[in-house]
């Protein structure tokens, strides 16, 4: 991917993100907010979250992620995902910078990538938990399921 990322659409993508996110409710925007912009190419974008935690909510979610996908081609974005926590994106990005200085420029797969495989194993699991999920009726609000759903049961506490 950084073998073919472009400085214009990185600046494209960064110019349009403020919008992108205006597309997508309050759960959303706030799992994507996290998210930065950090390479871009004709062939993918590279989304690095600053929270591991939230990164791996996004890769479970495939609603969001298709939403996201449909978002970024409806600005003539590139829609294929690449999305890694700030410090792989560091840690990659030095090591492809390092390797360029050596002489040698790896060619990178997007389909060898770990997260990229993540986040397709999961659109299966996620389909299945989806199923589970709607199957189990509770009696709380949604807004304190959607909190649940971002922040985990642990970090949540319900004041009545």
């Amino acid at each position: 991917m950084l073998g073919t990322a472009q400085r214009n659409s990185l600046v494209t993508i960064k110019n349009e993100w403020a919008d992108i996110l205006a597309q997508f409710d309050v759960a959303g925007r706030a799992l994507l907010t996290t998210a930065t912009p950090v390479a871009a190419s004709q062939v993918a974008v590279v989304l690095a979250f600053d929270y591991p935690a939230l990164l791996e909510q996004v890769l479970q979610n495939t609603v969001l992620q298709t939403q996201l996908k449909a978002v970024l081609n409806k600005h003539a974005l590139s829609n294929e995902l690449v999305m890694i926590s700030q410090d792989e994106w560091h840690l990659d990005r030095t090591e492809y910078v390092e390797k360029l200085k050596t002489g040698a420029a790896p060619q990178i797969d997007l389909a060898t990538l770990p997260y990229v495989k993540v986040a397709k194993a999961t659109q299966s699991n996620n389909a299945q938990q989806n199923a589970e999920h709607e199957s189990i009726k509770t009696d709380e609000p949604q807004i304190v399921s959607e909190a649940k759903k971002l922040f985990g049961d642990d970090l949540v506490n319900i004041v009545d």
